[in-house]
């Protein structure tokens, strides 16, 4: 049927480096139209609110390495998150306690430091 969209299918996972830092938001995204007498009309873009996830990383060159070859072959594509808030450590693969479907949101940022690069990724759940 025309104008519908397939379901995300996810066919990797994220990597499991140890994060030091998470920022976990719950949105309910809307469209805000503001007219000129004050007045406005919001539109729910989801039914379900989506989960917004900000890691930061302290990654060797190593680490840095594959973390990059990774988000350079998923821009746009959808792959599995485990919050390891919510699930074990090192997940059995296939188990959806804690699994997300997401995407990369935002760009790339990396902070150098002494044997070390901190960097910042953004994700936005997608189902």
């Amino acid at each position: 049927m025309p104008g519908n969209v397939a379901a995300a299918a996810p066919v990797d996972t994220f990597p499991t480096f140890l994060y030091s830092g998470l920022t976990i938001e719950l949105r309910l995204e809307n469209v805000l139209s503001v007219y000129p007498d004050g007045s406005s009309q919001r539109l729910a873009l989801a039914i379900n609110p989506r989960y917004f996830f900000k890691l930061n990383y302290a990654l060797t060159a190593a680490q840095w390495s594959a973390m990059l070859s990774f988000f350079q072959a998923h821009q746009g594509k959808p792959f599995y998150f485990y919050n390891l808030l919510e699930a074990l450590p090192g997940p059995p693969p296939g188990d959806p306690v804690g699994r997300y479907t997401v995407v990369f949101d935002g760009p790339w940022t990396e902070e150098l430091q002494t044997g070390r690069t901190r960097i910042t990724v953004n994700l936005r759940e997608v189902a």
